[in-house]
């Protein structure tokens, strides 16, 4: 069993195989930070999870210089799993850390899975058949199934898993919409990502939106799969409106100016103008979302940006100003939309 020495100068890196000199076809990538019983749970379910005798997988795991118990976790795991290890000297704080995640995989593919996550029973496996047979995919989204205690998903291990294979871009953008946002909920092709694009990525808690996106324009397809795949944990939420209107849109800007996503930030609007913010603005203001979030100050968020679209003073502005119970109101009328 490798020994971990917190006195090095340098990252602590070690691996419990020889180096390989073929490319993986998948690296599971686990971003970790003073959180070391949710650690523990979610490489059990790792663990469970992983095919035997399968060579195509790279586990890495990032340890953003924890002071927990996490590389004792780590370390016992490690006589049961294959794994890279590399602890930074520093906490270099966490979107850094994603970044790192991305430029140290050496797989084809890359699944950043956060560290209070759980892995379902048969999912990687469907996971990797699915790669196998559609290597030159773009982006393959995941259908997550929420949880808040272990408790709650004790037990759900579907086994057949629906997927849908995308030809048109657009298209594939209109279903998965804001869950390109997600960090653990989509995996994807690392060959069309090169070294400066990560540099210039902005640290605004979005920077996987930048790689998902860049996978799918480069790509001809991507997949997305309709069967809960992993257990995502609830936490309490980010600033509703920092997140989702500021970062999501200056991060869509940004890759705009490089890569003429025109196009798709029109699609990514409409959706969020028309149904996204409505519905979680009124969530939050009745109390149903652990968003943190004030209306006055979204509002104000809100209306630097869009303030000539008539989606946002159609949709979006009657569910900031209206009472409450109206709000859900207009939920029942545009949740089909």
């Amino acid at each position: 069993m490798p020994s971990l020495n917190p006195e090095l100068n340098t990252s602590a890196i070690w691996s419990t195989r020889k180096e390989r000199h073929n490319m993986p076809l998948l690296t599971i990538a686990i971003p970790t930070f003073n959180k070391a019983s949710y650690l523990e749970g979610c490489l059990k379910s790792l663990k469970d999870a992983l095919p035997e005798n399968e060579n195509d997988i790279e586990i890495l795991i990032i340890n953003n210089n924890s002071s927990d118990k996490t590389e004792s976790i780590i370390n016992t795991v490690s006589d049961e799993i294959t794994l890279r290890y590399i602890k930074n000297q520093t906490n270099i704080g966490s979107n850094k850390n994603f970044k790192k995640c991305v430029t140290e995989a050496k797989g084809r593919f890359v699944w950043i899975f956060k560290d209070d996550n759980i892995f379902f029973k048969y999912s990687i496996k469907s996971i990797l058949h699915t790669l196998k047979h559609n290597k030159n995919i773009g982006l393959l989204n995941l259908k997550i199934k929420s949880f808040q205690k272990n408790e709650d998903i004790l037990g759900f291990e579907p086994n057949k898993h629906q997927y849908n294979l995308f030809d048109s871009k657009e298209k594939f953008i209109k279903k998965i919409h804001t869950n390109i946002t997600s960090l653990s909920a989509n995996i994807f092709n690392k060959t069309f990502l090169k070294e400066n694009d990560i540099d210039k990525i902005p640290n605004n808690r979005l920077g996987q939106v930048y790689w998902n996106m860049l996978a799918v324009i480069k790509t001809q397809q991507s997949i997305s799969c309709d069967t809960p795949t992993f257990g995502d944990r609830r936490s309490v939420g980010d600033n509703f409106c920092e997140v989702f209107a500021d970062s999501f849109i200056n991060i869509l800007n940004s890759m705009n100016k490089k890569h003429n996503i025109a196009r798709f930030i029109n699609i990514f609007y409409a959706r969020l103008l028309i149904f996204y913010y409505p519905i979680n603005i009124i969530k939050f203001k009745n109390k149903l979302s652990n968003t943190k979030q004030n209306s006055n100050n979204c509002f104000s968020v809100l209306y630097s940006k869009f303030k000539f679209n008539i989606y946002f003073w159609i949709f979006t502005v009657p569910a900031i100003v209206l009472p409450k119970k109206a709000g859900l109101y207009i939920i029942k009328k545009i949740k089909n939309y």
